[in-house]
């Protein structure tokens, strides 16, 4: 059975979730249930929700919505679906696509493979937002209509083509791909039940996939936030008297036609029009109706005492916005302007200490803070929200690099080293700070020794690259031989004679420390082999062996400290790639692994500080905008301000 239930707001959501999984879980404690969420920032609000409602969260597994649809090919055991996975299909675009448009024949191969990034991207939107295209695809036709757009049509499709001769069993294609009755009993086991949540829109492949299970037997249930109901249910009851004709699937929601009364609220025109999607893909089976409201029911008999209140009333009940005396300039909707980014924070202290206090059983969870770019903000959290006095549980929804896996750490930093082609001494020097590094030189946190290495690099000489082929002065070789004959000379001062360089020995002191410049000197053999070897451009899987000697011999990649670097080196050895690729496209491609999924802060109760794009349609109670500056969002801000919205 499909089932739509539609709520304007989380609070509804909510209340009617918990009940609905409570039961679910009661009649089959032993299996866990299938919960499908819009976002990772989601999961973790509702895990924190339910573990308050159920006092522990159990039971549950939940999904991202590509996720969930990879889980249903495995299912179905159908191979190879995992190559139309994102990850995996910017590598085919890039292996098996020629003659990118804008892209010159001459191009490096890093302006390729970022053109290709590009084109998977496109290509998985197509697959999760215009399947009908794909299957257009399959039959040899062309989907656009526009004669402007055939050419650009045309390559996409040839290039899709290739790889679905490759590969087959793209996503694009699910209905006719797990339409097949021999599949219902392996759905059937594998989702006894599934709840999908969400949150202002849904992917249209992901309720293809709902059909599918749900015709095989597998009990759907679909909850979706729409806050401006009241304009859908208005057009169900239009459409139901024949007074109004919907949209098809695969119109554009922008040409639907809206009412007066809409269009003199500029807020409800621009979520109306993200809505009618929504609308039109739940909903195309009439059954699907039943649960939702009449226009009616939606209007709030209270009169709104804020102005955001009155705001969101106008949303939900699809009425005409107009300003009310008295509620032109209240708390609830709040701008400041500020001179710094540790004023804006400073400011939205004093903001959300009033806003825990005078808003009735307001939790940390339910506040959300978010910035377009944490790079500014987040070296501030500690010292703004961490005070002795009156300290506020603020967490970082990502971890800063520095404090991230190590070794994956390491390896970004000798990726962005041999892509500089240089290894200048400033830049050993650095890289001699990172925590991998230091535990592969046998000095952990000891900051004598780990100095007393920096001098004797220093004074070794080192001004070249390490890539000067003839031993002179300066150069990597001639400056660590200085440093191995320091080991047999003992104790002398370096000289230097005029027009030459240094020429004695590197023997200052050495003796004291003997172990720790042995191991040293082993590491900058090997740092400057590694950085020579990474100069000639490889395959994916040449570059898995690389890094993972790399991690062995510089950075303490042993056993037990290299699971994350792991998963990525697997990936990237795994890929049927055979096309050479330099270090600046693996840095490109590595950077983007370890990115925010990868250094994700664990979750608790405390007040999310993230960015725009993760906590993006996240229920909350009190948000707050910080760091809306002219350079980072669009230019109707002109100054920099942090915005303050309680419900």
């Amino acid at each position: 059975m499909f089932s739509v239930f539609p709520y304007t707001s989380a609070d509804e959501l909510l209340e009617e979730l918990v009940s609905h999984l409570s039961e679910k879980r009661e009649n089959n404690p032993l299996t866990p249930l299938k919960v499908v969420v819009p976002s990772v920032h989601f999961r973790d609000w509702l895990q924190i929700k339910l573990a308050r409602k159920f006092g522990i969260c159990m039971g549950f597994e939940f999904s991202m919505p590509q996720d969930f649809v990879t889980e249903v090919f495995a299912a179905a055991d159908i191979k190879k679906a995992g190559e139309w996975s994102k990850r995996r299909l910017e590598w085919s675009v890039f292996e098996h696509g020629r003659n990118f448009p804008g892209v010159a024949a001459a191009a490096s191969v890093r302006d390729r493979f970022a053109m290709a990034r590009l084109v998977a991207d496109r290509l998985d939107q197509y697959g999760h937002f215009r399947p009908e295209m794909f299957e257009a695809w399959s039959k040899g036709d062309s989907f656009l209509q526009k004669p402007d757009h055939r050419a650009e049509e045309a390559w996409q499709r040839d290039l899709w083509s290739n790889l679905y001769e490759k590969f087959g069993n793209t996503p694009g294609l699910l209905p006719q791909l797990l339409n097949d009755p021999a599949t219902a009993a392996k759905f059937q086991e594998a989702f006894r039940a599934v709840t999908v949540i969400g949150s202002g829109s849904l992917d249209p492949l992901l309720v293809e996939t709902l059909h599918v299970l749900s015709a095989s037997g597998v009990g759907v249930d679909i909850r979706v936030i729409l806050p401006c109901l009241g304009y859908l249910a208005d057009i169900r009851k239009q459409n139901q008297s024949g007074n109004l004709a919907l949209p098809d699937s695969s119109s554009d929601p922008e040409d639907f036609q809206l009412g007066a009364e809409v269009q003199n609220n500029p807020l409800l025109v621009s979520m109306a029009r993200h809505a009618v999607g929504a609308f039109v893909l739940i909903g195309e089976n009439g059954h699907q109706y039943e649960n939702w409201p009449d226009p009616g029911d939606l209007i709030e008999q209270s009169t709104p005492d804020t102005l955001l209140k009155h705001i969101q009333q106008a949303v939900r009940a699809n009425s005409e916005y107009a300003k009310v005396d008295g509620l032109n300039a209240d708390d609830s909707l709040r701008i400041h302007e500020c001179y710094g980014a540790r004023r804006e924070l400073e400011l939205l202290r004093d903001e959300l200490l009033r806003a825990f206090s005078e808003i009735k059983d307001l939790k940390p969870e339910d506040v959300l803070i978010a910035v377009p770019s944490l790079d500014a903000y987040a070296p501030l959290v500690p010292a703004v929200f961490y005070t002795k006095e009156n300290p506020l549980p603020v967490r970082l929804t990502e971890l800063p690099a520095s404090e991230g896996d190590e070794v994956l750490e390491g390896l970004l930093a000798l990726l962005d080293l041999a892509r500089g082609g240089r290894g200048r001494a400033s830049e050993v020097l650095d890289l001699m700070q990172l925590r991998a590094v230091r535990e592969a030189l046998g000095v952990g946190e000891d900051e004598e020794k780990v100095e007393f290495l920096a001098d004797k690099f220093r004074d070794s000489g080192i001004t070249q690259g390490f890539a000067i082929g003839d031993e002179q002065p300066g150069d990597w070789e001639f400056s660590i031989n200085r440093l191995v004959a320091g080991e047999f000379f003992g104790p002398q001062e370096p000289e230097q004679s005029a027009g030459v360089g240094f020429q004695l020995p590197v023997a200052d002191s050495m003796g004291s420390n003997f172990s720790e410049l042995e191991t040293f000197l082993q590491w900058l053999v090997d740092l400057r082999s590694t950085l020579l070897d990474w100069q000639t451009a490889a395959s994916p899987g040449e570059w898995a062996e690389r890094l993972k000697k790399a991690a062995a011999a510089l950075l303490a990649g042993e056993d037990g400290r290299m699971s994350e670097a792991d998963k990525i080196l697997r990936f990237l050895s795994g890929l049927a790639v055979t096309t050479p690729v330099d270090v600046a496209v693996i840095l490109d491609w590595m950077e983007s692994e370890t990115d925010e999924a990868n250094r994700r802060a664990s979750i608790s109760g405390a007040t999310p500080f993230g960015r725009l794009k993760q906590l993006h349609n996240t229920p909350c109670r009190v948000l707050a905008l910080v760091g809306m500056q002219t350079n980072t969002l669009s230019s109707r801000f002109p100054k920099s301000i942090s915005k303050m919205a309680t419900r």
